[in-house]
């Protein structure tokens, strides 16, 4: 599901912004189950936009707002800002080189870029970055893990997709929203669920 989101934003040069206006038709600043699976329309099937739109709804409460879909869909629009680096590091020609880009971010000039470094590096080409964005970014060009990115892994990371979330985490999310909606509806302690499943047994 994800993944068709952001092939579709990257296809169309869209950002969760322009996506979420697009959707919320009413312009009320939440987005319905209704609203979203016709703006999805084309894009994802009926049942995968509700599926993603339960994964979002981060509070349950049948409503999405802004700031669930940004939360929930860091990396999608993290992939779309690795896009637009690439495609603004092509634009520029052979005099913009990975060696000329990274020598001019790098302030403290010690061969490394830090959160700080990377930030103003990844402003210049997408300025609407919230943290999740740009921790998720950093996360994918930082692959030891260290806090510094080097510039082989700002080649490499410029080169190499960005990576969605662990399949296992959505699987257990999906599990878990109705399960969730269920100890809410029936007015049960998180213990006491396997109480009900035990019932007739």
């Amino acid at each position: 599901m994800k993944e068709k989101l952001q092939q579709h934003l990257i296809k169309n040069d869209l950002s969760l912004d322009h996506l979420f206006t697009f959707i919320d038709r009413d312009r009320s600043k939440t987005v319905t189950i209704e609203e979203f699976t016709r703006g999805m329309s084309g894009v994802l099937s009926p049942d995968e936009a509700l599926r993603l739109f339960m994964t979002l709804d981060s509070e349950g409460n049948k409503l999405l707002t802004y700031e669930e879909l940004v939360s929930g869909c860091a990396k999608i629009h993290a992939a779309y800002v690795l896009h637009k680096m690439r495609l603004a590091i092509q634009s520029g020609g052979a005099n913009l080189t990975i060696d000329k880009i990274f020598k001019a971010i790098d302030d403290n000039s010690n061969n490394e870029l830090d959160v700080t470094e990377f930030y103003e590096a990844v402003s210049l080409s997408y300025k609407e970055l919230n943290k999740h964005e740009v921790d998720v970014l950093f996360q994918h060009f930082d692959k030891r893990g260290m806090g510094r990115i080097t510039k082989d892994e700002f080649n490499r990371g410029l080169n190499e997709a960005l990576v969605l979330e662990n399949k296992l985490h959505f699987t257990l999310h999906d599990f878990m929203t109705p399960l969730k909606t269920l100890t809410q509806s029936k007015g049960l302690l998180p213990g006491s669920i396997f109480d009900v499943f035990a019932i007739g047994r």
